[in-house]
């Protein structure tokens, strides 16, 4: 049975890995690992794989906005800069550590993406400024009441007709798959995880005021079962 209780577990160098009292867990939650965050997720996430996917589904030559919420260190916000260069592609994030890197990474192609640290639950951009909205792997670090503000925001700066495409972790596939996905639920805590791991995603966006949501595809990976999702707005 799930547990959304506020729970505490402390590493014997008192690390903290469970819930901790902040709005969001930083990639790989501890500020030390994050130089490691790309690997891991290469590596372990399929992330290639997902992210095309993602590009693919989402992004045509007549998109012209597109937002990456939670963009970390900007892997998918270049993937789609490189692909559609006539773009205005946009990644926000928190963490200035994890912008940096994707400071770098546009550097090192010669870019131009527009990288703005806000907090997601209160994004500085325009109402309906964007064409495409899309997220990997992000929302699963908030906790539920940012989770939900933050799929607010993220319907409020998407232009009516627009779509939203968010892959994260989703209910596992099978026994496996939910045993696997434990130890995310330990490194990024119970209370943010809780409503991935029952599925409940979908709901939520729909809840933000999508007009209708749909699963793409399913992924299986070292970790769980993440899910690819089309969020529609009202035009």
């Amino acid at each position: 049975m799930d547990d959304d209780r506020e729970t505490l577990w402390v590493l014997p160098d008192n690390l903290e890995i469970g819930f901790v009292s902040e709005t969001y867990i930083p990639a790989l939650r501890f500020k030390a690992l994050a130089p490691l965050y790309d690997v891991i997720v290469r590596l372990t996430t399929r992330e290639a794989t997902v992210k095309q996917a993602l590009i693919d589904a989402a992004i045509t030559r007549d998109v012209r906005t597109v937002v990456d919420i939670g963009c970390g260190s900007g892997t998918l916000t270049v993937a789609i800069k490189r692909q559609f260069p006539k773009a205005r592609v946009i990644g926000v994030d928190l963490d200035e550590q994890m912008l940096g890197y994707a400071q770098r990474k546009t550097e090192n192609v010669d870019l131009s993406v527009e990288l703005i640290k806000a907090d997601a639950t209160h994004l500085p951009l325009d109402d309906g400024l964007a064409d495409r909205v899309v997220s990997s792997l992000f929302f699963h670090h908030l906790y539920p009441k940012q989770k939900r503000q933050a799929l607010a925001e993220t319907m409020r700066v998407l232009a009516p007709g627009g779509e939203l495409y968010v892959a994260d972790w989703g209910r596992p596939s099978n026994l496996l798959m939910r045993a696997l996905f434990f130890p995310v639920r330990l490194l990024d805590g119970l209370p943010n995880t809780a409503d991935h791991v029952r599925g409940r995603l979908p709901e939520l966006i729909t809840q933000a005021g999508a007009d209708r949501v749909e699963s793409l595809a399913e992924y299986s990976t070292v970790f769980g079962t993440l899910t690819l999702l089309r969020a529609i707005k009202a035009g």
